[in-house]
């Protein structure tokens, strides 16, 4: 075999091997490098590719998604400026959220001045392996707070809608709801949007949110959930739940 031959099939066989590797799929880390380089708008659709390791068409496809994702909640939350009070007042709004048994469900910041030492105060103690903690589900209605049910497994759309069927319906029994009287919201996880629970839903007459991506601000309930995980914070600030069930 030639040099030249070696060289053109070298050649061949690189460029098969970029393409290869620039045809993986796009991660959630891999996603947001994205994002941000095309913010700083110094940087072609190619060389974001060539810096992710994925193709241009990928890169612009990956913007193109996100814009639409803006404009799109942008759209949904105005579909709601003319609401009044009492239409908010329809809405079920529900959620899941982890409480652990030790340190801060939250980042900490404090101010200091340039040059000055680090004191203990400034320092939180940890504990390895953290303890643990408690998954819930929970709702809260204009009418006061709904069930609340301990996710003790990993959760899928079966084991969901067992929540639905037991908690949410007798926290419409224990505030006097009809189903018609109720706009259950809950968020895009895939367990709310699979075809199973949506006929679970639509079967059982339960008119549901449409809830704009990338939104939780809106949900009222992430206020309950961060004034409980202050309390249990401050509740535990000396001596943390000995297990999970004192939690």
């Amino acid at each position: 075999m030639s040099q030249v031959s070696a060289m053109s099939d070298l050649k061949s066989i690189k460029k098969r091997r970029i393409c290869t590797e620039s045809k993986k799929e796009v991660s959630g880390a891999d996603r947001e490098v994205i994002i941000d380089l095309s913010k700083l708008g110094c940087f072609s659709t190619r060389e974001i590719g060539e810096i992710v390791g994925v193709e241009s068409s990928t890169v612009s496809k990956t913007v193109k998604r996100k814009r639409e994702t803006g404009i799109l909640k942008i759209e949904k939350d105005q579909d709601h400026l003319n609401w009044t009070a009492e239409d908010w007042k329809r809405v079920v709004f529900s959620d899941e959220v982890k409480f652990i048994r030790f340190g801060s469900n939250f980042r900490k910041f404090y101010w200091i001045r340039p040059g000055d030492p680090i004191v203990d105060d400034y320092i939180d103690s940890t504990m390895k392996y953290r303890g643990g903690g408690v998954i819930v589900w929970g709702c809260i209605t204009s009418r006061g707070v709904g069930s609340l049910c301990q996710i003790k497994n990993t959760l899928n759309a079966e084991g969901y809608r067992v929540i639905l069927a037991r908690d949410l319906f007798g926290t419409l029994l224990q505030h006097d709801l009809e189903v018609n009287d109720i706009i259950f919201q809950h968020d895009g996880d895939s367990k709310h949007r699979a075809t199973d629970t949506k006929n679970w839903l639509h079967y059982r007459n339960l008119k549901t949110f449409d809830w704009p991506p990338y939104s939780p601000d809106l949900n009222i309930i992430e206020n309950i959930w961060y004034i409980i995980k202050q309390r249990l914070e401050k509740l535990y600030e000396r001596e943390p739940a000995k297990d999970l069930n004192q939690l």
